[in-house]
């Protein structure tokens, strides 16, 4: 079972992103502060430490993205996300990452979501991203929750140093829960009552 990313907020999604990519490229990833992001969540500037191999790693000026979701079940192929209307979250990042790469401030680029990601729609979006931005192909990476899982399975020290608690989060109630609960009312109501218990 994956980690639930839907129960976490954006800010708290961000770290988890950041501290990711401190593991693949190193602590020189920088973070930024909440507001207009520019087309980047994260800054790395070098040779990755082990992404995406320690004998091929990227080098100058990485670009990470967090694309958060409260949804269940969400796909890279959803309409809204990687669509081509200009309201979709893709159509809405390509300029921006387009003008960093006409400044130079952008060689690679990975984008992080909490959805689901399938071996159609990679090569798909990658190849979008690509023709529309002119980064290469080999330079873009996107990190669904299947490689996220793996990574907090392989560096499970990530959720502590994003700072991420369960307790601090919103009390979540499963479906499953709430079921249990209305059972035991129901139970509860259909018993008899207690005898009472007279007083001579």
């Amino acid at each position: 079972m994956g980690y639930p990313y839907e129960d976490l907020d954006d800010s708290q999604y961000e770290r988890l992103v950041v501290q990711c990519m401190r593991v693949l490229f190193g602590d020189g990833v920088q973070s930024f502060a909440a507001g207009p992001d520019g087309g980047r969540d994260a800054r790395f500037h070098g040779t990755a430490t082990r992404f995406p191999s320690e004998t091929g790693p990227w080098t100058q000026i990485t670009v990470g993205q967090a694309k958060h979701t409260n949804a269940t079940n969400a796909h890279f192929s959803d309409s809204d996300f990687s669509g081509t209307a200009d309201s979709s979250v893709l159509s809405e990042e390509i300029p921006r990452i387009r003008k960093l790469v006409a400044a130079e401030e952008i060689h690679n680029y990975i984008l992080f979501s909490n959805r689901r990601l399938g071996g159609v729609t990679a090569p798909s979006i990658i190849n979008r991203l690509s023709e529309e931005t002119g980064l290469q192909k080999s330079r873009i990476f996107l990190a669904g929750v299947e490689y996220m899982d793996d990574m907090l399975h392989t560096y499970p020290d990530i959720l502590r140093r994003a700072r991420i608690d369960p307790i601090d989060g919103p009390l979540l109630v499963s479906s499953y829960d709430l079921a249990e609960v209305i059972l035991a009312i129901a139970e509860g109501l259909e018993a008899s009552p207690p005898p009472t218990t007279l007083l001579w």
